[in-house]
């Protein structure tokens, strides 16, 4: 979405006044487990809906990402008689040898992002469709995740395509969520409006972890003695998912108001290209008054590097646990699910830290602190015997996910 102070004449804000109280009366309602329903606002409850659905699909694509590691492997001819991967295999599938094949998918998938958001943002700021854009995001991304149920070797590049441009639909949900933010903060105020944002944090999470060990305990009962598990692991792993998202993202969206342009297409201007103009002028204001600005320019710029490499993470990982630390998906699963589990406490670190000294040194310390433990970790596996390498992987991956928990919420 374009970075601009909003211009807006009297007559759209008071039609953005009828909006905001249109179907969205706050009232105090309790839900079964005794806690207060968002004081019933509407949106915020829609909004926690789409966050337990976004954490399983991105746990489900974990699995998924495990099924085309092997495949690429397999279609390559670097599976040994043990139904796992070679370690050093040189031979090319598709132009990329297999090893690279999951960053690559994001790597394109982070290409048509970047090309493609600027436009996006643009039909979230200049027309009334951002729920609708939210919606037919959903229903794509809902769509692929039942085709990829298919992934199999004669598949699985197509498959992998797919994602790609899940990815890229991944975005447009969370960007079309995240424009309703200020429009909520509104509402409910400032104060309220901290303990929704750890509300959702706290539910997506939970959300991530419940169907993680969902998908390891089924699939490890299922799929005892059998060989290929990486595959048959996803395609449960996708079937799953669908049940589970598609009742949370109706829940979810039916919640969200239609909501007026927050500002309006400057005359003979394509929407098309107003997003990109948009960010040029941003860049412009900021480096025009470098004096003043200078920490904003920064700021962004340390979001950008910060952002890149903690999503990065789980592709990353992925790679590194199956080759390099031969482990199944099962394990594999287990191994994220450790690290949701140590977020927890990593977010009271990371509270405690900001108390005693600010929320930019707690940042900076977090990710130093992640950078020092991912790296030195990574090589530290290296060293350690065979036979507890998946022992001490899991505590790494604990370490990885305090200093996650610490990241998110102070950023």
């Amino acid at each position: 979405m374009t970075i601009t102070e909003s211009n807006t004449t009297d007559t759209r804000k008071s039609e953005q006044s009828s909006y905001l109280t249109e179907g969205t009366t706050i009232r105090a309602s309790k839900i079964c487990c005794g806690c207060y329903h968002f004081g019933g606002e509407k949106t915020a409850i829609g909004s926690n809906y789409l966050g337990a659905a976004r954490g399983a699909m991105i746990m489900s694509n974990i699995f998924l990402a495990g099924s085309f590691l092997y495949l690429a492997h397999e279609d390559a001819g670097c599976i040994n008689e043990e139904f796992k991967p070679v370690d050093d295999c040189q031979t090319r599938v598709y132009g990329f040898v297999p090893i690279a094949f999951l960053s690559n998918i994001a790597v394109i998938s982070g290409l048509i992002s970047a090309f493609c958001m600027p436009v996006i943002g643009a039909v979230v700021d200049y027309t009334n469709h951002r729920t609708l854009l939210g919606i037919v995001a959903t229903v794509l991304l809902v769509i692929i995740q039942a085709v990829q149920i298919g992934t199999v070797i004669e598949t699985y590049f197509v498959m992998a395509m797919l994602q790609a441009i899940a990815g890229f639909l991944f975005q447009i949900l969370i960007l079309a969520v995240y424009s309703f933010l200020p429009y909520i903060a509104r509402r409910v105020g400032k104060d309220k409006m901290r303990d929704y944002t750890s509300t959702w944090a706290l539910t997506q999470f939970s959300s991530q972890g419940i169907f993680l060990m969902g998908v390891v305990v089924f699939t490890g009962i299922v799929l005892f003695g059998m060989n290929e598990v990486a595959v048959k692991t996803a395609q449960i792993s996708q079937s799953m998912s669908i049940l589970y998202v598609t009742p949370l993202f109706i829940l979810g969206w039916r919640r969200f108001p239609k909501m007026p342009p927050s500002r309006e297409l400057p005359e003979g201007n394509s929407i098309l290209l107003e997003g990109f103009r948009q960010n040029w002028r941003t860049i412009q204001s900021i480096t025009a008054e470098k004096k003043k600005r200078k920490s904003l320019g920064t700021f962004f710029l340390t979001i950008i590097f910060a952002e890149a490499a903690t999503n990065a993470f789980t592709i990353v990982a992925n790679t590194f646990l199956y080759k390099g630390l031969n482990m199944n998906s099962q394990q594999v699963g287990i191994f994220f699910f450790i690290v949701l589990v140590f977020s927890l406490p990593g977010t009271q670190i990371g509270s405690y830290v900001t108390r005693k000294t600010n929320p930019n040194v707690s940042w900076r310390l977090s990710m130093l602190c992640m950078a020092i433990v991912a790296d030195v970790g990574v090589f530290l596996l290296d060293t350690v015997p065979k036979e507890s390498s998946h022992f001490y992987g899991y505590v790494w991956g604990g370490c990885v996910g305090i200093f996650i928990g610490w990241f998110y919420p102070t950023e």
